[in-house]
């Protein structure tokens, strides 16, 4: 590893906010814990210049580009703030305050915002609390307007860290990971979540995983991302116990042959043409990848 930002005092960064253009991957940005300074490279990160700073945050937490358009970014910041750039991360504006304005601790923060491949106004982020007071403000926010108002949509008292999501059969695949932090009375360590239709249900899937176990290790989810092509991609998670990959199952999308009735298999239904060959009882046996 090279140093490439020699800045006093020392920049800080976190994975979360070091992203790259889709459409040209020489362009990189990264981002300033504090005092929320945005860097830009042209060079593939060999070289940074900083291009503004975020004003009025407590501190940068992630940024991220929307897929419709990679001049529109947004941070997520600490106290539930978001903001919204429409100029490559060059000048930046408030979208709605998320926090409960109720709520006596201004404890929460963004650490992550994604959108979705099959609607680019819909965008999804993660909302983590460290206190139990601010346990209303925790969960998952979801806009529909471009990221202009964000809501609160699932997961409301959940302390919710890692998220990703990818185009699954015309709908939005997510993936959730909670983190409690120092406090563990908080819901959110060793969560971690499944929903195949835009997020209206929900799986638990968290009870397979093996987590690493020691008095110094925590299920908390650090981070979830989609690598690979994009017709077979695979989930990575990173956590304090351990790195984690799920396979992605592939749907059918040629028919298959058996014994001379024809199967057609597309995302969740199993379609048979009979003839006059097929029986008037006919037994399938179905399994996933995992047997």
């Amino acid at each position: 590893w090279t140093k490439v930002i020699d800045k006093l005092p020392d920049v800080t960064l976190n994975a979360e906010v070091i992203v790259a253009k889709s459409d040209n991957a020489d362009t990189v940005y990264a981002g300033n814990l504090l005092p929320g300074t945005i860097y830009r490279s042209i060079d593939k990160g060999l070289t940074w210049d900083s291009i503004s700073v975020i004003e009025d945050i407590p501190f940068l937490c992630t940024i991220t580009i929307r897929k419709d358009s990679n001049n529109v970014m947004f941070a997520g910041c600490a106290d539930g703030i978001i903001r919204k750039s429409v100029d490559g991360g060059l000048t930046w504006r408030k979208t709605t305050m998320m926090r409960n304005t109720n709520e006596p601790f201004t404890d929460f923060e963004i650490p992550k915002i994604v959108f979705s491949s099959v609607n680019p106004a819909v965008g999804y982020a993660a909302a983590t609390v460290f206190f139990p007071l601010a346990q209303p403000n925790a969960g998952l926010y979801r806009t529909t307007d471009w990221g202009e108002t964000w809501h609160h949509f699932q997961f409301r008292d959940t302390s919710m860290w890692a998220l990703d999501v990818r185009e699954r059969f015309g709908a939005d695949e997510l993936f959730a990971g909670g983190f409690s932090g120092f406090a563990a009375e908080l819901p959110g360590r060793g969560v971690v979540r499944h929903s195949v239709d835009n997020g209206a249900l929900w799986m638990d899937v968290d009870d397979n995983i093996e987590w690493v176990e020691g008095e110094n290790f925590h299920a908390d989810v650090w981070m979830m991302k989609y690598l690979g092509p994009k017709d077979n991609p695979r989930l990575y998670m990173t956590s304090e116990a351990g790195l984690f990959i799920y396979d992605i199952a592939l749907p059918v999308s040629e028919p298959a042959v058996s014994n001379r009735r024809m199967l057609t298999i597309a995302a969740d239904v199993i379609t048979v043409t009979p003839d006059e060959t097929t029986p008037a009882t006919l037994t399938l046996r179905c399994s996933d990848v995992l047997g």
